[in-house]
């Protein structure tokens, strides 16, 4: 694992550096085209003129960004290869932000997943979780003391709480004049008492059993059921005095449901939070390499229509997850079910056989099927059940131009061919629904396919470098 990762991290180092040789020659060009010499010195407004003249399209706001990032050797002017590298240094920063923002992002993500899961394992009980016996787990790190004490004698730390009493072992002072025990204890809280006045004591005895320091921890300071790192002041017996600092590391624990929904909330707060400068630093990158892009309109009408089915994968994606609707096990099971009451309610009037077969045929592929692992999911039985949607849409079609206007008699039989009309609707409708699921489901497979081939072919290269 170590050297496939060395293996990407050259990858892709190598690949910069020849993105920035290129990025570097173009800038040169550019530069000649709006006569900017290297040795000749600009104004902010010299610059932004020549820019609207060459027609390139620079940002004039990145370029006065820029201009106040360079370290000026005249007054409000630079010359231009001051320029030129302040831009190709702020590109590579960009990139650099960027980069690092995304590995945070997705180590906050699966941070954010894991806080879910265990949250999910106590939401079916969360009464039962509010309520659960709380425990104090306190670890005592090691005593500094202020002045020197007695180097040969050694020293405890008792803890007291709620009328649990426990001791740490007896220590003598080491290196760099400190107590060193890093041991952990915990106390059972009754979240019956007054929490208010509940203080965890600590206390400092000698060998001979005098107590020369303490000090307390409150516990309601601990609410948060976060672990601390306190560094506490430890006072003399008559309080008038710093004996030295105890250093410890509690936590309160008295609900796992709350904790846990706390970690949720804060693991999508930060989480957001890097989305949100991620898009930032793209958007500012956007504009650094606008003027390198490709103008012409055949790539980009070829560039937005390969963007369409991305667009759209990721709108269905929205859709799913305000419904709740995250896994393709819980999506199926909806539509087989919403299929098969629409279908049989509209096959009062005529005959739905392909409809039906579109559904069965749904149901036999999901059938022991864990996140696209059955082999019943392949490329044909999708493209088979896309097709089959498709002509199923243009019968229905074909039928509502050629029965609905023959339906316009005023009978008995009216109301019925009204109720028949609505739901007719309402079924054409949902297997437009299902289209657009099932082709998102496709374009999920193909890209998980695509996922697996690259992990197959970085499989191979660790092999092949590792021989």
């Amino acid at each position: 694992m170590d050297n496939l990762e060395f293996a990407d991290a050259i990858i892709i180092q190598k690949s910069r550096e020849t993105q920035l040789q290129q990025f570097t020659r173009d800038l040169n060009e550019y530069f000649t085209l709006m006569d900017i010499k290297d040795n000749e010195y600009y104004s902010l407004s010299d610059i932004i003129n020549k820019i609207r003249k060459s027609g390139i399209p620079f940002s004039t706001e990145m370029m006065k960004k820029i201009f106040l990032s360079v370290n000026m050797t005249h007054p409000d002017s630079c010359n231009g290869k001051q320029l030129k590298e302040s831009y190709i240094k702020r590109r590579w920063e960009l990139q650099t932000m960027l980069d690092t923002c995304n590995k945070e992002f997705e180590a906050l993500e699966q941070l954010r997943h894991q806080a879910e899961h265990n949250l999910r394992r106590y939401e079916t009980e969360e009464n039962k979780y509010y309520s659960q016996e709380s425990k104090l787990t306190i670890q005592i790190v090691s005593f500094e003391p202020i002045y020197m004490i007695n180097m040969e004698t050694q020293y405890k730390i008792n803890l007291e709480c709620q009328e649990q009493v426990i001791d740490t072992q007896w220590k003598s002072i080491e290196d760099e004049n400190t107590i060193f025990w890093n041991e952990l204890f915990s106390f059972e809280i009754s979240q019956t008492s007054d929490l208010e006045s509940c203080d965890l004591i600590i206390r400092l005895f000698n060998f001979y059993n005098d107590c020369i320091a303490k000090t307390n921890i409150i516990i309601e300071d601990l609410a948060d059921q976060r672990r601390h790192e306190i560094k506490k002041d430890m006072y003399s017996i008559s309080g008038d005095e710093i004996v030295g600092s105890l250093l410890v590391s509690c936590q309160w624990l008295y609900s796992r449901y709350i904790l846990y929904k706390s970690y949720v909330r804060e693991f999508k707060q930060k989480r957001d939070q890097k989305l949100n400068d991620m898009l930032i630093y793209q958007q500012e990158l956007k504009l650094l390499d606008e003027p390198f892009l490709s103008k012409d309109s055949s790539e980009n009408l070829s560039f937005y229509i390969d963007a369409i089915p991305e667009y759209i994968a990721d709108q269905i994606d929205v859709i799913l997850t305000q419904l709740k609707i995250n896994h393709p096990t819980i999506l199926y099971k909806y539509i087989i079910f919403i299929s098969f009451c629409l279908q049989w309610i509209a096959s009062a009037t005529r005959s739905c056989f392909l409809d039906s077969l579109i559904t069965s045929y749904i149901f036999w592929c999901d059938l022991g099927t864990d996140n696209y692992n059955s082999t019943r999911w392949n490329k044909t039985n999708f493209q088979y059940i896309l097709f089959s949607i498709l002509a199923s849409l243009i019968l229905d079609v074909v039928w509502m131009i050629m029965y609905f206007p023959a339906w316009n008699i005023s009978s008995e039989e009216s109301d019925l061919r009204n109720f028949s009309k609505i739901f007719t609707f309402f079924n054409f409708m949902w297997k437009i629904v299902i289209f657009l699921v099932i082709w998102k489901s496709r374009h999920d497979f193909i890209k998980y396919l695509e996922y697996k081939e690259s992990l197959l072919r970085k499989k191979r290269r660790n092999i092949l470098l590792s021989n």
